[in-house]
C-alpha cells in the first residue's frame, strides 16, 4: 500500500513539471496520458483495501475537547483507553482538560472495517490521586490498601520522602467500580471525578442531557442540588463526603426531569475510601476555658451551618481556588483535637495558617460576602458565598474590610491574621462548605471544579 502511494505522488510530480513545459496544444494528449497512469494505479490501491476488508488500520485523527468532556469519555468514544491517550498526547494531568484542546486520538481509517474485538470485557481504567499539602506517600498507600513500593515504582519515584502538592500519581492495581451499567434516552454522558471519592473531600458528578432537564441527586441519605450552565444541558453536581462517612460502596441516584412529565433515573455505584487524618494535642488559656463548653459550641456551629448550607444557583467560581493567606499550613484539615490533656475533643474541620498578626487575608476567588461581623469561638469571622452551595469561612480575624452583600474578587484583601475568638495565637483558619458539608479546602486548589 505504502509502495503504491509512493509511485502515485512520484508520477504526479512528474506530470505536474511536464504540464508546466508545454504549450495549449499539446495538453489535450498530456491529459489522456495522465488519466492512463492514474487508471493503472488506482485500481491496486483499491484492490488492497478490499483484501483488508476484516482487517483493522489504525491512523490518527483531532477530537476537539467539548465541555463536560473528561478523557475517560473520550477514549470510550474512540474504543481507546486513558493510557494510550496520556501517551499520544504527553497529558501531565489526565484529569484536567481545556474547553477547545486538541487531542490526538486513534481511530480506523475510512472505508477499512474494524477488527472485531478480542474481549467483551472493558478496558481497564487507572485510578489517580492528586497530592494535597502534608499528604505523604505512605498516608496515600495506606488510603488506597496498597504498598508505599507499588507506588514509588509505577510513578518513578525514586526518593518516596519527596512528594509535591499537585503531583497526579497512578494508584497501580487499583480500578475503580463500574459507574453506571445503563443510560436512559435522556443522557449522554456522565462522569464523577475523583473516581474514587474519600471522607472529608469534594466529589463532582457531571451529566450531559440530550434535552433542557432538570437534575437532581440523593447520596449517603442527603440531597445533591443540580448546578448547571448551557441552558440546562450539562450539569454539575457538587457534594461533599463527611469526614466521619464510613468506608464502603453507596448508590447515588440521579433524577432527570425534562419538564415533559418524562422522569427517568440513573444509579451510580460510587466507592468510598477511609482519609488518614492525624491527631493534635491543644492548650486554651484559662481565660477562655468558657468558649470549650458544648452548649456555646453547639449554638454558634449551627449558626455557621445554617449560613453555608444554603445554594445558590447563580456559579462565581471558575477554576482552581487560590490560597488565602501568603503562609505556611500549620495544620490540617481533619485533624482530631484534644484540648487540655483530652479533657474535651473535636474534629479540626478547616486548614490552618501561620501568620504574623495584621497579615493580609485574600478571596481566594470571586464570590459574595454573605457574614462579616464577630462571632463567641471563632471570632472576627468573614464567609463568602461562591455559588452553587460552596462556600469559604475565614475565622479568628484582626480586621474585617468587606461588608455583607460585598462583590469580591479573587485575592482581593477581605481582611487580616488576627486571634480572636478560640485561638492560641495568631492565624488563619480558613474552611470550606460545599452545600452544607465541610471539607478539605486545599484539594480546591489543586482540583478545578468549574465546568
Amino acid at each position: 500500500m505504502r509502495e503504491q502511494s509512493n509511485r502515485l505522488i512520484l508520477m504526479m510530480m512528474k506530470l505536474h513539471r511536464a504540464l508546466s513545459n508545454i504549450g495549449g496544444q499539446q495538453m489535450g494528449s498530456t491529459v489522456v496520458l495522465l488519466m492512463a497512469c492514474l487508471s493503472l494505479l488506482l485500481v491496486p490501491l483499491f484492490q488492497v483495501v478490499h483484501a483488508q476488508e476484516t482487517t483493522a488500520t489504525v491512523g490518527l485523527t483531532i477530537h476537539v475537547v467539548q465541555r463536560g468532556e473528561t478523557l475517560y469519555g473520550i477514549a470510550q468514544l474512540y474504543g481507546t483507553t486513558i493510557d494510550e491517550l496520556v501517551r499520544l498526547n504527553g497529558l501531565l494531568d489526565p484529569s484536567s482538560l481545556e474547553v477547545g484542546q486538541r487531542l490526538l486520538v486513534p481511530t480506523t481509517l475510512a472505508g477499512v472495517a474494524a477488527a472485531p474485538a478480542a474481549t467483551a470485557t472493558p478496558p481497564a481504567q487507572n485510578v489517580f490521586h492528586v497530592v494535597l499539602p502534608g499528604e505523604t506517600l505512605f498516608r496515600i498507600a495506606t488510603q488506597y490498601g496498597v504498598s508505599v513500593n507499588d507506588v514509588a515504582q509505577a510513578n518513578g519515584i525514586t526518593d518516596p520522602s519527596v512528594i509535591y502538592p499537585g503531583q497526579q500519581l497512578l494508584i497501580p492495581g487499583v480500578q475503580p467500580p463500574q459507574l453506571v451499567t445503563n443510560l436512559p434516552a435522556s443522557v449522554t454522558s456522565v462522569t464523577m471525578q475523583p473516581q474514587i471519592l474519600m471522607n472529608g473531600r469534594t466529589g463532582m458528578i457531571r451529566l450531559m442531557t440530550a434535552v433542557p432537564a432538570t437534575v437532581s441527586a440523593t447520596m449517603m441519605d442527603f440531597s445533591v442540588p443540580d448546578g448547571t450552565d448551557q441552558a440546562r444541558l450539562v450539569h454539575t453536581l457538587l457534594f461533599g463526603v463527611p469526614i466521619q462517612q464510613p468506608p464502603g460502596m453507596y448508590p447515588i441516584v440521579i433524577t432527570i426531569d425534562d419538564g415533559t412529565g418524562a422522569v427517568s433515573t440513573v444509579t451510580l455505584n460510587a466507592q468510598l475510601v477511609a482519609g488518614t487524618y492525624v491527631v493534635e494535642a491543644i492548650n486554651i488559656p484559662n481565660d477562655r476555658l468558657s468558649l470549650l463548653s458544648a452548649d456555646v459550641d453547639a449554638a454558634e456551629a449551627e449558626r455557621v451551618r445554617a449560613l453555608m448550607s444554603v445554594f445558590n444557583p447563580v456559579r462565581y467560581f471558575n477554576g482552581p481556588m487560590g490560597l488565602p493567606a501568603a503562609a505556611a499550613v500549620t495544620s490540617p484539615f481533619g485533624s482530631t483535637r484534644s484540648y487540655n490533656s483530652g479533657a474535651l475533643q473535636r474534629l479540626h474541620i478547616g486548614t490552618d495558617f501561620g501568620g504574623a498578626p495584621g497579615a493580609p487575608v485574600f478571596a481566594p476567588v470571586n464570590g459574595i460576602i454573605v457574614f462579616s461581623g464577630g462571632l463567641d469561638v471563632r471570632g472576627t469571622t468573614i464567609i463568602i458565598d461562591h455559588g452553587w452551595g460552596v462556600f469559604t469561612g475565614y475565622w479568628h480575624l484582626t480586621d474585617r474590610l468587606v461588608n455583607v452583600g460585598d462583590a469580591v474578587t479573587t485575592q482581593q484583601v477581605i481582611g487580616t491574621v488576627g486571634s480572636t475568638g478560640r485561638s492560641t495565637g495568631p492565624h488563619l483558619h480558613w474552611e470550606l462548605w460545599v452545600n452544607g458539608v465541610p471539607v478539605d479546602p486545599m484539594q480546591w486548589v489543586q482540583m478545578s471544579f468549574s465546568p
